[in-house]
């Protein structure tokens, strides 16, 4: 063998393990590594439903934080405000326990699913001639699919469809034209449709 060749020979010898080792470790960098972290989120969302008589519709905002355990779960905590009559103010301040499940997929799209549980604190309003004298919140809940697209590293949007329960009472003191009053109480319970449009980040 002349000694060109060996040397040729002996340099690609020398080399192989190096070209090896990189490869590896290209191979090990490709590969998403998941690690434990808080996220947050913020939508605005429409609320859609009726109380057997007429169309009501109302609003939402809220703040979601989370902490994402593994790939498939986050657990954290939120808080918001909802309306769900336009024209009479019926609004609530609402805070949960929040858990959120995220389902494996080979896209950028990454579907989730959310369970909020927790209770509305009542705004007081003033009607016409109906003197709301106590208002008082109740349980607070919502269910929600949904998918997060990634727009830039940490930043996503996210569009959700779900359903919110709220349950509340109200006291009226009514006063009627012989001047005498009177106390009405209403049991409600409000199910709407929430479709919704945030961000997390």
């Amino acid at each position: 063998m002349k000694p060109w060749k060996a040397a040729l020979l002996l340099m690609f010898l020398s080399l192989t393990p190096l070209l090896v080792k990189a490869q590896a470790t290209a191979g090990v960098g490709e590969q998403e590594v998941f690690r434990p972290h808080l996220q947050h989120e913020v939508q605005y969302g429409n609320l859609f439903g009726n109380d057997g008589q007429e169309v009501q519709n109302g609003v939402s905002l809220q703040y979601i934080g989370t902490y994402r355990i593994n790939p498939y779960l986050a657990i954290g905590a939120g808080l918001g405000a909802q309306t769900y009559r336009f024209n009479s103010g019926y609004s609530y301040f609402p805070f949960w326990a929040v858990f959120k499940g995220y389902i494996p997929a080979a896209g950028r799209v990454r579907p989730f699913g959310q369970i909020a549980l927790g209770y509305g604190l009542a705004l007081n309003r003033k009607e016409e001639d109906l003197l709301l004298v106590d208002a008082r919140g109740g349980f607070n809940a919502n269910s929600a699919v949904g998918i997060e697209i990634p727009v830039h590293e940490e930043l996503g949007l996210l569009i959700s469809l779900g359903y919110q329960y709220q349950a509340a009472e109200s006291t009226y003191d009514i006063a009627n034209w012989w001047l005498t009053d009177s106390k009405e109480i209403q049991q409600l319970r409000f199910r709407r449709i929430h479709l919704q449009l945030g961000v997390k980040f």
